[in-house]
């Protein structure tokens, strides 16, 4: 979303804050306008985790054993309440116990992943949708060392898989496992390294395992997720995108892509939760509002240390209208921040305060909005960025009240930063002319 267009003060600098790109100059959240490519991202978000954590259990080589499930279900919902070192550690430790499981390896892997997306601030509703935002190169390089071992791992997952299957092919849980296996490599292809060809190339082979489990035995739950999510994406691609295609064996649809996704978060699936979030990103799409709502809110139930979900929440309720409770949420998610609540401590607050309080600006909470740019500027620990579009924002705000010498001040503090975009251009025009709402 944009910053007011009274700032006029340029594109922020890339390393600014959190949830810098939906929240700072950039493209508005338009749902409906948006390419399926961009949704690539969001279901393979919601494809690889929890889809890794057990199937239907087999009569022969049995990949089920109960204290597994048990320590990987703990694994996963650390993985959904950002615990990513506790959960990196469980999937370690079942690998240890379990050295002939390709499950630990690969949600070893997984957690590596998202690790990296967290580290690159990739993780927000709106960024999942944004035109364009995943076609850019990301700044940041993963560190090597993580890198081999993201790929060590998935490929010590794949050798476990094809050794069940060599002495049982028709092991369902092992051919699930190479199916999320190249799910996984799929969605590190787009996100990390922006091969959107080799990710399609991966994803449809992980839709063909998935393909089969499903066309063998439809109870099997678990499948559904990564051919629902294929299905809805391959059916919306863009139309010149969508013969070529459809010429080299892509086939999609829309409809049966969300009901294999109601399927796999209906049924007794241990990706329910996957389910969910790829449902709850779909609906935003759509325009579906209430559906999103209901699947962000119980996400946020069921995981109440994932800060994102409630910044989810947020969103959803702003552009359904519910202004007062976006707010609400927005607010809370800060004053969570603040008393270091469990995993909301994560969030990175100084740089949170800015754009938080742009968004506040534009809902019509100038007063709420003022204190926030006004705790942006008072911590010591606010980058100079940050530091110079607060107080740019808030000498805006003031020069809206009438209150011109507080205004001077916050703007001329603007040219006393380092410059951010056209900041010090928009300080000097504000010293000349005072700002005036439109």
């Amino acid at each position: 979303m944009s910053v007011s267009s009274a700032a006029g003060h340029g594109r922020r600098a890339r390393d600014v804050g959190f949830l810098q790109h939906p929240w700072g100059k950039g493209p508005r959240l338009s749902p409906a306008g948006t390419g399926a490519r961009f949704l690539v991202v969001a279901a393979l978000l919601a494809l690889v985790p929890g889809s890794l954590t057990h199937a239907r259990p087999e009569a022969n080589l049995n990949l089920r054993d109960p204290d597994y499930l048990a320590a990987a279900d703990s694994g996963f919902r650390q993985i959904f309440d950002l615990d990513y070192d506790a959960a990196l550690a469980t999937f370690s430790s079942l690998e240890a116990r379990y050295p002939e499981h390709p499950g630990p390896p690969l949600g070893s892997a997984a957690v590596r992943w998202l690790q990296e997306l967290f580290e690159r601030q990739d993780f927000d509703l709106s960024k999942f949708i944004a035109p364009g935002y995943f076609n850019r190169n990301s700044e940041r390089k993963m560190p090597t060392p993580e890198r081999e071992r993201f790929f060590e791992d998935v490929e010590r997952s794949r050798r476990l898989s094809a050794t069940v299957l060599g002495q049982d092919p028709g092991n369902r849980d092992a051919r699930f496992f190479q199916g999320s296996a190249e799910g996984l490599l799929a969605a590190f292809a787009y996100t990390v390294d922006g091969k959107a060809l080799e990710a399609f190339g991966h994803a449809k082979q992980a839709y063909q395992y998935h393909r089969e489990l499903i066309d063998g035995d439809p109870d099997y739950a678990d499948a559904y997720m990564g051919v629902g999510v294929y299905e809805y994406i391959v059916d919306n691609l863009r139309w010149y995108l969508k013969w070529p295609a459809k010429m080299i064996g892509y086939r999609g649809s829309e409809a049966r892509g969300i009901s294999y996704l109601e399927t796999a978060r209906q049924g007794e699936s241990s990706v329910s939760d996957e389910a969910s979030a790829m449902l709850m990103v779909i609906y935003f799409r759509e325009k579906k509002y209430h559906h999103a709502l209901a699947m962000a809110r119980g996400l946020r139930q069921r995981y109440p240390k994932n800060f994102l979900f409630h910044l989810d929440h947020g969103q959803i309720l702003e552009v359904m209208g519910r202004k007062r409770e976006a707010v609400v949420n927005y607010l809370e998610v800060a004053h969570n921040a603040e008393q270091g609540r469990p995993n909301y401590q994560r969030l990175p607050l100084e740089s949170f305060r800015y754009a938080l309080g742009t968004r506040l600006r534009r809902l019509g909470h100038g007063d709420t909005a003022l204190r926030t740019f006004s705790d942006c500027i008072a911590s010591v620990h606010t980058p100079d960025a940050e530091r110079a579009l607060c107080h740019l924002e808030a000498g805006l705000i003031e020069d809206e009240g009438g209150r011109r010498e507080r205004a001077v001040a916050h703007y001329e503090s603007v040219l006393a930063l380092p410059r951010v975009g056209d900041s010090h251009q928009t300080a000097r025009d504000r010293l000349r002319t005072p700002y005036r709402a439109r």
